[in-house]
Formats: C-alpha cells, structure tokens, sequence
C-alpha cells in the first residue's frame, strides 16, 4: 500500500504518471527510494542521496524525479551527471537555483580536483537550503565524503534478492508485453546472473522469439536454450552438463548411444547450437550433425531410446525447476 501511494503522490505532481516510473517493480527498496523521492519532487526534503548498485534502475529514477519536479516547481531543475555540472561551472545554479539532480556522483569524488569543486559547490548549495539530490553508488565511503554528510537523507536502491527479483522480471515482462509464464520467470531469476540491464536482454531475447516459439508452452529446455548466452557467466549452472548428467543418470544398462541422446537433447530439444554442443564435446561440427540424425531416426523406430530420451528430459526439468 506503501508503494501505490507513493507512486500517486509522485503521479499527482502531474497530469499525466511518469513512464519511467511505471517500470519499477513493488520491492522494498523501491519502495523507500519512491517515498524519498516523492518527498525531494514536492520540495519536503532538501538534501537526499540515493544510492543504487548499477544497473537497477538508479538513472530511470532520476529521470523520474526530474520530470515531476518540473511540473511541480516553477522553479528550474537542472538534472545531469555531476561531472557535466561541473564542467558548466554550475553556470545555471547561479543564474537560476532550483532543483539539482546529479547522477554519478561517486566518479566527480574520485578525482582529487572533481572532488575538491564539487565539494565546494555542494557546500554552497547546502547553506543557501537549495534542494540538491545526488546518486552516488553503494560504496558507504562515498556518502561519508558529502559535505555535511549527516544532513543528508540517505535512500538505496539495492540489488534484489531471488524472489525480488521475479517481481523485477514480471515488471519488465509487463513493460515489454510479453505473457511469460510464472515458472519461466522463475528460471530467469535463478539462472541468470548479472545486473537489471542482464535480466532486461533475457527478457528482450524471449521477446524476439515470441514470433517462433511460444513462450507458455515451449519446453523449458527450449527457454532456457534460448537464454544460453546469458547463462555464460554463471559458474553454477551449465545446461549442458545438466543435460549430459540426466542422460548418464537415467540410462539403463541396455541404453544406446549415451553422447548421441545427450546431443539431440542439447540441439532438437534445447535449441543449442551446434558449435557450442560441438565446443562441449570436443568434437567437430559434422560429428555433431551425423550424431542428431542417427539419434532422431531411432527414436522413430526404437522405444527404448524414446523412453531414455523422456526420463532424461524429466529429470532436467525437475532440476531446473526445483533448483
């Protein structure tokens, strides 16, 4: 309820509710950094600085804010990282003050001679009680080094959680139009590391294949086939040697051609390409075709296969979905 109110507070400032504000998804934190910033737009709140690991989202709430403080306040808001407002020399701040927004402000406190300006420009601002919002990443180091550190009103936006970040990916899949279903969303959020910009172009990915593949009734091999290229950087997860452990682990003794199944199950069933199965095998390109087409045609003639085939499949769904 928390969320909904702020979010039309902020919308209130306005005619119309800020697009980039609808993209957020209901977590805690922001939750806090919406309230926050609702009370910096409506000029309650002078001093706030918003810290955000990168890539959720810190600059699309900046832009946000920027947008409502303009229909609320007459007054101008000036929105930019802070080492362009330095190189300006702060020359609007002193023809017009009002609002300032600074993205980046960790990187402008790096730099002794950055640091040095900024600090003095802040300190000014601070005294004349001019409402100044800052970005300024994770790092604690960092806030302790803004002027008058106490006086500043101090919101974060942190990387979520598993379960948060399933109501990321929901948001990001109602931003997109695209119907996923619950337990495709559930596997992005599991299996795909990296920031909001990583699970956005997962997202986007499933998208683009909306035209082929249907998403709700695809295999999830299939989904999280589609998804390899962003699955790389996760050491904790190979669909590929997922897939080779079900072939060996449901084998039985009179099984036939174990790497073969394994392979159709990577390239008919996953969607693999042929390179990255051949790459895992250490085997040319050509084997990997030949071993497909042997598998396929006795799966039409051979139960047994078929079945090896099935109890394999089962088992790497059950291991994805229960991970």
């Amino acid at each position: 309820m928390e969320y909904v109110a702020s979010i039309e507070a902020l919308a209130a400032c306005r005619t119309a509710p800020s697009k980039e504000l609808e993209v957020f998804a209901a977590i805690p934190s922001n939750q806090a950094a919406i309230a926050a910033l609702t009370a910096f737009s409506q000029g309650r709140r002078s001093l706030v600085a918003l810290r955000g690991a990168a890539g959720w989202g810190t600059s699309h709430l900046l832009r946000a804010v920027a947008e409502l403080a303009e229909a609320h306040c007459p007054q101008a808001v000036q929105s930019m990282t802070a080492e362009h407002w330095l190189r300006s020399r702060s020359a609007m701040d002193r023809v017009a003050p009002g609002y300032l927004i600074l993205d980046d402000v960790e990187t402008a406190l790096s730099k002794p001679r950055s640091r040095q300006l900024i600090t003095m420009e802040l300190e000014r601002r601070i005294r004349a009680k001019r409402p100044t919002l800052c970005a300024i990443g994770m790092d604690s180091k960092t806030l302790k080094v803004l002027p008058y550190f106490r006086l500043w009103h101090t919101v974060s936006i942190d990387p979520p959680s598993v379960e948060e970040r399933k109501a990321v990916i929901a948001s990001m899949c109602r931003r997109e139009g695209l119907a996923v279903p619950e337990a495709v969303q559930s596997l992005v959020a599991k299996l795909v590391n990296g920031d909001g910009r990583s699970l956005l172009g997962a997202i986007a990915r499933l998208r683009a294949a909306a035209g082929e593949l249907d998403v709700a009734k695809a295999h999830p091999m299939r989904v999280v086939g589609l998804l390899h290229p962003y699955l790389i950087d996760n050491s904790d997860f190979d669909l590929r040697d997922l897939v080779l452990e079900s072939v060996t682990k449901t084998a039985t003794r009179d099984a036939e051609k174990l790497a073969g199944i394994a392979v159709y199950a990577m390239t008919d069933v996953a969607g693999l390409c042929e390179q990255s199965v051949a790459t895992y095998f250490g085997m040319k390109q050509g084997d990997v075709y030949r071993l497909r087409r042997q598998i396929a045609s006795r799966i039409s003639c051979s139960g047994s296969v078929k079945e090896h085939l099935d109890r394999a499949l089962a088992y790497v769904t059950d291991q994805m979905m229960t991970a």
